[in-house]
């Protein structure tokens, strides 16, 4: 593709909007500042589509959006080839596509080229050991000062891999074996040894989260929960469940922290040990709320004196029931007790025991 009369490059262009795609390169369309080309229109997904070179021709890829893209009005399910004068619609935005042909650079002489020239491994790659998580935690965070778009790998001393993608600096997806989200993201910032690599190749992905590692580190797991999905655990323990579902809260903040001997937060890896905490709150008379995060899912349980009185699954009160968090906690998941309840009530309640043998009839 390269010769002595230049190379090709594809120019796309939006309004103000203008990029130039050389051969070898690619350019990325979509609603997250990221993006080569920023659609701020609902219609466009964070990641939409992608245009990068063929052997031949460059090509336009849809993303997996929501709303497909489609080439001179006709919806594409595949690579497509671009080619002069051609249209990309993305959520009726239109981009124009122009194909050009650059000049090739001129030979260095070759004593110049001996002194002046240096190959580089990969621009933006980056990689090393560390040896304790705040070595991790500065690589996270300079990533994000840098507003790196890339991916990370992260390899502990046990070898296995975990998996940031950072966009702009922000981390826009995590996956951790068959966690993804905040708990692969609460997985990788957790590893106390290992190695990491970070490449600018990012496969751009409409992940579920866009988190700020900075304000992470700060926060915590349920902290940020409480943001992306508007409701927490709460010191007053007075939050109505209609408030939390529009994201009313009186005080940011964990009662569990605040008394240590109380507290319980930690990771389940079956169903088998959300048994094992079930009984370890009846045994323990526990009174507060039981949270668990399971899969894309936020289980409650409200207790008093080890009994359960309530049960809330995503903000909504549900029927006294285990089979559905019994079913979810076989993915695995994260749980903490918090020493106020999320509603009051003046039921008698439910042992864990109890609701746990109904599972088996």
């Amino acid at each position: 593709m390269t010769s002595a009369e230049g190379t090709r490059v594809v120019v796309l262009m939006w309004k103000d909007q203008v990029v130039r795609v050389a051969q070898g390169k690619r350019a990325r369309v979509g609603r997250h500042a990221a993006n080569d080309i920023v659609l701020d229109f609902p219609g466009a997904s964070r990641f939409h589509a992608e245009v990068r070179w063929g052997e031949e021709w460059p090509l336009v890829v849809d993303c997996c959006s929501h709303n497909g893209t489609l080439l001179n009005g006709t919806a594409i399910s595949g690579p497509a080839i671009l080619k002069e004068g051609a249209l990309i619609s993305v959520a009726d935005c239109a981009i124009r596509v122009r194909i050009e042909s650059e000049a090739a650079p001129a030979l260095l002489p070759d004593a110049e080229a001996a002194e002046e020239v240096t190959l580089f491994e990969s621009e933006g790659a980056r990689g090393g050991a560390f040896a304790a998580q705040r070595e991790l935690h500065s690589v996270l965070l300079d990533l994000e000062a840098d507003a790196e778009t890339g991916t990370l790998e992260v390899e502990a001393a046990d070898g296995r891999r975990r998996c940031l993608h950072f966009a702009a600096g922000r981390i826009a997806a995590a996956s951790c074996g068959a966690l993804t989200g905040l708990d692969a993201l609460e997985k990788v910032i957790r590893v106390d040894e290992g190695r990491y690599a970070f490449s600018q190749r990012f496969e751009p992905v409409d992940g579920t989260i866009e988190v700020s590692i900075g304000d992470y580190l700060k926060a915590g797991y349920w902290a940020t929960l409480a943001v992306t999905k508007r409701w927490q655990p709460t010191k007053s323990g007075r939050m109505r469940v209609a408030d939390v579902a529009q994201g009313a809260s009186e005080e940011p903040g964990l009662a569990a922290r605040a008394e240590d001997s109380q507290r319980l937060d930690g990771w389940l890896r079956s169903e088998s040990e959300l048994h094992d905490l079930l009984h370890r709150v009846e045994r323990e008379s526990r009174s507060g709320s039981l949270w668990l995060r399971l899969g894309a899912e936020t289980f409650v349980l409200t207790l008093q004196g080890g009994q359960v009185q309530a049960l809330h699954r995503n903000a909504r009160p549900v029927e006294l029931c285990l089979r559905a968090p019994a079913q979810a906690a076989r993915g695995g998941g994260k749980f903490l007790f918090a020493c106020d309840p999320l509603v009051e009530s003046e039921s008698a309640g439910v042992a864990p025991r109890e609701l746990l043998r109904a599972l088996l009839r």
